[in-house]
């Protein structure tokens, strides 16, 4: 393989890069066949001879190789701005990120107090129905304790008026003078006594009224909205010129600021510094 000697290469300097890419041919996008040969500073555009004759004629023009250097300093303008706003999107995605982890774990926090809050409920709607049988058992008992009473005192009562019955029929039927005057001395008797009817007053058992769910939400909590929402929103960056001041150096590299409110400026072509301070809106040069 044969590789070329270094008096064979095309050395080009760095400050010459701008002159060789503009050199290279543009066609001019709006006529063909034409060649953009110059730039025009008040549109921002590079043109063709038809194009300065047709539109741009008294516009400001400048050579390709400073509007290849005008069009550099943009772009780097540009891409400071994009990098800026990705950093700043970037920051926005953590801050999410960051709102999302928070907001999770409150979730899972309030869900668990939530849920001890139904259980909390259920114990205690549970204990509330234990008092509740409770107490209706105790009822049924004295109801049926109640009925009972009556009941017994209503046979006995019964059996007593079959056995009166029973007697008088007897007496009815027989021949001996004396059993019924004897028979309807005892029913006389056993009239006096007023044994009957039962009278008895027993206490319905109570009905089961169940309670609304408004109170039961009421009792078990509800969700409260925060007064605090978290607002996404990006911050926002834009570069404005303030103030303008012209110095001779055709092209300014690096701006160092001192203590004292000076300037130190470097011209990146000529390597020449320059130290100025602003007074009375003005740039004097030291």
């Amino acid at each position: 393989m044969k590789v070329k000697s270094n008096d064979q290469h095309t050395i080009v300097n760095i400050k010459d890069i701008a002159m060789q890419q503009a050199k290279d041919d543009i066609p001019c996008e709006i006529h063909s066949g034409q060649n953009c040969g110059s730039f025009c500073q008040t549109c921002d555009e590079v043109v063709c001879p038809l194009c300065i004759a047709n539109t741009h004629g008294k516009h400001h023009m400048i050579g390709l190789a400073d509007g290849y250097k005008l069009t550099i300093k943009k772009i780097k303008t540009f891409s400071s701005e994009l990098v800026m706003k990705l950093s700043n999107y970037e920051n926005g995605r953590s801050t999410l990120s960051t709102f999302n982890s928070s907001e999770k774990f409150k979730y899972e926090i309030e869900k668990q107090i939530i849920l001890s809050r139904e259980k909390v409920l259920k114990d205690e709607v549970e204990i509330h129905t234990k008092k509740l049988l409770k107490d209706l058992d105790q009822r049924w008992d004295l109801l049926k304790k109640s009925v009972n009473d009556v009941e017994n005192t209503t046979q006995k009562i019964n059996k007593n008026l079959e056995f009166r019955n029973e007697s008088l029929t007897n007496a009815l039927a027989s021949a001996k003078t004396v059993d019924v005057f004897q028979v309807y001395k005892e029913e006389k008797s056993a009239r006096k006594q007023n044994t009957e009817p039962v009278n008895a007053r027993i206490k319905r058992l109570p009905k089961y009224i169940p309670g609304k769910l408004q109170i039961q939400q009421a009792l078990h909590g509800e969700l409260q909205e925060s007064n605090d929402d978290y607002e996404y929103a990006l911050d926002h960056y834009e570069l404005k010129v303030i103030k303008q001041y012209k110095t001779e150096l055709k092209s300014i590299a690096q701006i160092v600021c001192c203590n004292d409110g000076k300037l130190w400026i470097r011209d990146n072509n000529t390597k020449k510094i320059q130290k100025i301070q602003f007074l009375n809106k003005r740039v004097h040069i030291n």
